[in-house]
């Protein structure tokens, strides 16, 4: 049975629910698959039932699990003293390690001693393992597991996955860019989201030779295909975190513009922005837009089931943060939902403008509204949610994907 062993900063992590998928694709598929995560996270009730399918936290090794900050800041300077004291073979780590420091990335400097210090001191995973596959998300990971393989604490084939902001955040494009290009060697493969970011790793110098586009999916078989004609009353919905590049300060504008209908514009989500946005909507004095703050996974299935619009206009924030391609998208655009999202990173690759959905350009409201408008009006939604069906049954649909996975932990 093939071993592989996941690489993550924290688990479980509820905006992160494609990792757990995956995870529990793979051990279905028959692999028998170990995680590595610098910090735990409690176990939210959403994912508790994916967690527990294949508990998963006891395939887990947590590199500061219970530990106070003291214990934390020991165990941190014992790691470094070990490194230092081996610096000939953990210079690949200790080099990382002073580059951060420059960059001013104290965290993940922190980080990538962590990380070596466990497989080279702590960690109880098998031979077979430590000489696998190893699957890292985010760039950042990818970078730090490279480390401790060319200090030989682990060795085996590196798949890393990009997600976005990794490659997007202006801090983080300063700091990781050389890095990521550097992971072009041996058996590795870069693994991003989408065409947006493989064009960008080529753009910044990786070997394209090393790079495939794996998208990340949905489970189509748990998500019934539900068109509907819409309603007297239009039923908007969007599903998302209070966050800049959520765009959702521009969702509020444009349907304070005016809508040619009569609607009922529900919000599922919590975040920073929560209370600014709630301002916004009460200066503009715009009914019928209901704040419904966090639900649990089997509520926001029920609003999926009742809405007739899925609204989410994704913006570049003020830092450079970009999405991936909102597994949200998929989840609507699979369920019959008329999907209406921006010109944004990788979403063009899975909503094409008038055939399986609609999109806006970024950060304007007007032309928004004018879509949201004119999308009611069509003759032909019908073929529209058809189309966006078998998009996300032929492209995004997990179950294809892991095999895509596979194809590359066997290459």
């Amino acid at each position: 049975m093939k071993k592989v062993t996941y690489i993550l900063k924290s688990f479980p992590v509820l905006s992160q629910t494609f990792v757990i998928d995956q995870i529990n694709n793979l051990i279905a598929s028959g692999y028998d698959v170990k995680i590595i995560s610098i910090f735990s996270e409690k176990v939210d009730a959403k994912l508790q039932e994916n967690v527990e399918k294949f508990d998963l936290l006891s395939r887990t090794e947590f590199v500061c699990q219970g530990k106070s900050k003291h214990q934390k800041a020991l165990s941190l300077l014992f790691a470094l003293a070990k490194s230092i004291i081996n610096y000939r073979q953990a210079k690949p780590v200790l080099g990382l390690f002073t580059h951060l420091l420059k960059c001013k990335d104290f965290k993940s400097a922190i980080d990538t001693v962590r990380l070596y210090n466990h497989f080279a001191h702590h960690s109880s995973l098998p031979s077979e393992y430590r000489n696998g596959v190893f699957i890292a998300h985010f760039g950042q990971f990818g970078v730090m597991t490279q480390a401790s393989i060319d200090a030989r604490a682990i060795s085996g084939k590196l798949l890393t996955v990009f997600h976005g902001y990794e490659m997007s955040e202006y801090a983080q494009i300063n700091v990781w860019k050389k890095k990521y290009t550097e992971l072009c060697k041996g058996n590795n493969q870069l693994l991003p989201i989408s065409d947006f970011w493989k064009s960008r790793l080529v753009e910044w110098g990786a070997d394209s030779s090393y790079i495939s586009v794996m998208h990340m999916g949905v489970d189509v078989q748990t998500l019934p295909f539900n068109p509907k004609p819409f309603k007297k009353n239009i039923n908007i919905l969007t599903v998302a975190r209070a966050t800049e590049k959520k765009g959702l300060t521009y969702a509020f504008e444009a349907v304070s513009l005016g809508l040619s209908f009569p609607y009922e514009y529900n919000y599922i989500g919590n975040g920073q922005l929560v209370q600014q946005l709630k301002d916004q909507v009460e200066q503009a004095n715009t009914g019928n837009i209901n704040f419904l703050g966090a639900r649990s996974h089997s509520e926001v299935k029920e609003y999926l089931r009742k809405a007739d619009i899925f609204l989410l206009p994704s913006v570049i924030d003020t830092q450079g943060d970009m999405e991936g391609i909102p597994v949200s998208l998929m989840e609507a655009m699979a369920a019959g939902i008329i999907v209406i999202s921006t010109e944004h990173s990788g979403i063009p690759e899975l909503i094409e403008n008038g055939v399986n959905g609609f999109l806006a350009p970024e950060k304007d409201a007007v032309a928004l509204n004018k879509i949201i408008n004119q999308a009611v009006s069509r003759a032909d939604l019908a073929q529209i949610r058809e189309n966006a069906r078998k998009k996300v049954e032929d492209e995004f649909n997990s179950v294809n994907l892991t095999q895509e996975l596979i194809n590359f932990i066997e290459q």
